[in-house]
């Protein structure tokens, strides 16, 4: 068919209409049945759907050179397991819907295996027992671009075993004005190469905002994470990594932690609040006195660390937080890292500890035991009620 379709619900039906003529095309009792169809049917074609409720009895199937679009969060899918799938396609689009996981239910929003060339855009995906978004096994030249992934309990946004594809190798994919709240991490890179991870916010996931496994060539940059449990920034194993611009602030474990990468650099970042112990209280209405002791931690730590420049960060606390224990360390494994140029503010033991060999620690600013702003022993602690994010997530849903 070389025409576009256009699909609504009327009451338990769903009906196809030409989207150019409006003449019927088909009716159905399932609406997954009737967007398979209409998907099936129009090869360089899209599929539109209108604004309702479309529970899904299977998972959609996205073929090459195929566009499903909804009219914006109105347009509700519901599937009960896994939601839309694409396996080797290219060329194709999902855009402007919302996918939300029934209660109970299993399985991912969005899979792009193996793709090239295709495009989430515009999505809201919640509520999913495993991930959000996947794009996996050597997807190439993909886009996630505005959407908003919310509780999806392992993580937002996974990318996973990109790294040789059916037309090249190490071929980049990218993410940029994406959204993550709630749920388990924020953006997961696992053997994920060359993915430009860029303009993204992470608030309140439940696990490290950003979590890098063996993934080589990534940029994070102009990003910004508040409120998480875990760390801002954690990566493994991930050489050639850029993380910089980003505004990375209260989290519960060190702020960026790096471990066995090569050649880097962490640049123009503030990371602030290291450390937060969260009461779960409303904010500054619990004491510190009132707290068993908070073990510092720290705002940028290096682990067998090797060819990386740390330069030109700002590295604090708010008094509202607690003292960060020190702005930057390396460790005896590391070696040949520069550490230059950063600006380090209220910690208890030091501004830098670097002990890797032949490595440059030069032109840092600290002050340590008092804040650059407000007064040092603030006697009332920062905190968020992570309950009140999943109220506004289950209205959503609702």
């Amino acid at each position: 068919m070389n025409q576009s379709i256009l699909i609504y619900r009327d009451e338990n039906d769903f009906h196809a209409l030409s989207a150019i003529t409006r003449a019927p095309v088909r009716s159905s009792h399932s609406a997954a049945e009737l967007i398979q169809f209409a998907l099936d049917e129009t090869a360089h074609g899209e599929v539109f759907l209108e604004s309702g409720e479309y529970p899904l009895d299977r998972p959609i199937r996205l073929d090459s050179h195929r566009r499903l679009n909804g009219r914006g969060r109105g347009t509700r899918l519901r599937p009960n397991g896994n939601g839309i799938r694409a396996d080797q396609a290219e060329g194709s689009t999902v855009s402007n819907l919302s996918l939300l996981a029934e209660d109970g239910s299993t399985g991912n929003g969005i899979v792009f295996d193996g793709c090239g060339d295709c495009r989430v855009q515009e999505i809201f995906v919640a509520g999913f027992s495993d991930f959000g978004i996947v794009l996996q096994n050597h997807c190439f030249l993909c886009e996630v671009r505005g959407c908003q992934l919310a509780d999806n309990r392992q993580s937002g946004l996974l990318l996973k075993n990109l790294l040789k594809g059916r037309v090249g190798d190490y071929i980049q994919n990218h993410v940029s004005h994406t959204t993550v709240y709630g749920g388990g991490e924020g953006i997961r890179c696992d053997e994920a190469t060359v993915v430009n991870l860029t303009g993204c916010s992470i608030f309140q996931s439940g696990g490290h905002a950003f979590h890098l496994i063996s993934s080589n060539s990534v940029l994070i940059s102009g990003c910004r994470t508040f409120q998480i449990t875990g760390s801002a920034v954690v990566a493994e194993k991930s050489h050639e990594l850029n993380v910089s611009s980003g505004i990375f602030c209260w989290h519960t474990e060190d702020g960026i932690r790096l471990k066995a990468c090569r050649w880097g650099v962490l640049s123009a970042n503030e990371v602030i609040d290291t450390g937060s112990f969260n009461p779960g209280t409303p904010d500054q209405s619990t004491r510190f006195e009132e707290l068993p002791p908070i073990p510092g931690k720290i705002g940028i730590r290096l682990e067998d660390i090797r060819g990386f420049t740390v330069s030109a960060n700002t590295v604090f606390n708010w008094p509202q937080g607690c003292r960060m224990s020190h702005g930057i360390t390396e460790d005896s494994a590391s070696r040949k890292n520069i550490v230059q140029g950063n600006n380090i503010n209220y910690f208890s033991k030091a501004a830098v500890r670097c002990e890797g060999a032949e490595s440059l620690v030069t032109g840092n600013l600290d002050q340590g035991p008092d804040p650059h702003y407000s007064v040092a022993d603030f006697p009332l602690i920062q905190s968020f009620e992570a309950h009140r994010i999943q109220e506004f997530i289950d209205r959503q849903r609702a």
